[in-house]
């Protein structure tokens, strides 16, 4: 599951796999398997991307830990949904 939440953090800042693999100096193909499952990344990879995105590699750990669980991730949506709708009704009452 760390590898799909790396991969997601990557196309939210909408970076490129190549672009990636050549910053980080990684083979695309290795990158490309960490962010499928077929390999784990070493803590060294994550810090990578923690320093790259600026995220904490704990908070990267965490995601990936609890993404797993239905409750912790049914917990998280609703979280997000919430603030969501907080950062939604700001915007809307301060135009």
């Amino acid at each position: 599951m760390i590898g799909q939440i790396l991969r997601y953090i990557r196309n939210f800042h909408k970076v490129s796999l190549t672009e990636l693999s050549e910053e980080f100096e990684i083979s695309q193909g290795y990158l490309s398997d960490i962010e499928r499952g077929v390999k784990k990344p070493s803590l060294e990879i994550i810090d990578l991307y923690s320093t790259k995105f600026n995220i904490p590699s704990s908070g990267i750990l965490f995601f990936s830990e609890n993404s797993d669980d239905p409750k912790q991730l049914k917990k998280l949506r609703t979280f997000i949904g919430k603030r969501a709708l907080d950062i939604l009704d700001y915007v809307n009452h301060h135009r």
